[in-house]
C-alpha cells in the first residue's frame, strides 16, 4: 500500500502536477491528521510498525483561545527555534526514534484492534474447543453476516481463509 511505499527504504517515483516523473529515496517521517481513522486492512508487523496514533484528547475552548498567541510566539521566535533545534539534535542522536509513550502505545493498540476485522469477528463469534466443528463456508457466511451487522466491508473468501489460517492455524491443529 501507499503507507508502506512512502515510508520504506525503496525509491519512490512521483511527479509534480503537469511535470515529468522523478524518483527519490524517502527521508522523512510522515504525519497525517484527520478527524477519522483511516482504514488499515493489513494486520502484519510491516504496516503496524509504521503507524502510531497520537491521541489529541484536549480541545481548546473559545474562552481559552489566545488571540495574541501568534504575536507572543513571534516575540519568542529565537527561543522557539533554539528549542526546536535542540529537539532535532536529540532526535538525530537517538537514531531518529522517539521514546515510547504509554498514551500513544495504548491508542495505537486500540486502533490496531479496531482495524483487526478477523480478530473482532473471532472474539464475537468463534469458540475454539477440542470438540467444536464448523466448516469453512459456515464460518465465512457467519463472517459476512457479522460484517453487515457491524457496518464493515466484507473481505473476499480467499483473503478471509488465508488470513484466518495464518492467525488461527495453531488452534485449528490442536483439535
Amino acid at each position: 500500500g501507499v503507507i508502506k511505499q512512502v515510508t520504506g527504504c525503496s525509491p519512490v517515483t512521483c511527479r509534480h502536477i503537469h511535470g515529468k516523473p522523478f524518483t527519490y529515496n524517502p527521508q522523512y517521517k510522515m504525519w497525517f491528521m484527520s478527524n477519522y481513522e483511516p482504514v488499515i486492512k493489513g494486520s502484519d508487523w510491516g504496516i503496524w510498525r509504521r503507524v502510531k496514533k497520537i491521541p489529541w484528547n484536549y480541545t481548546v475552548t473559545p474562552e481559552e483561545k489566545d488571540a495574541l498567541l501568534p504575536e507572543k510566539l513571534k516575540a519568542e521566535a529565537s527561543g522557539v527555534l533554539n528549542w526546536a533545534l535542540a529537539g532535532l539534535k536529540w532526535y538525530v542522536e537517538n537514531g531518529y526514534r522517539l521514546p515510547a509513550c504509554k498514551a500513544v502505545e495504548d491508542a495505537t493498540a486500540k486502533y490496531r484492534k479496531d482495524m483487526d476485522i478477523i480478530g473482532r469477528f473471532a472474539d464475537d463469534c468463534l469458540c475454539f474447543t477440542p470438540t467444536a466443528v464448523a466448516m469453512g463456508p459456515e464460518i465465512y457466511k457467519a463472517y459476512q453476516s457479522w460484517c453487515r451487522d457491524n457496518g464493515t466491508l466484507v473481505m473476499n473468501s480467499r483473503r478471509f481463509y488465508g488470513d484466518g489460517r495464518k492467525r488461527y492455524d495453531k488452534q485449528l491443529n490442536e483439535r
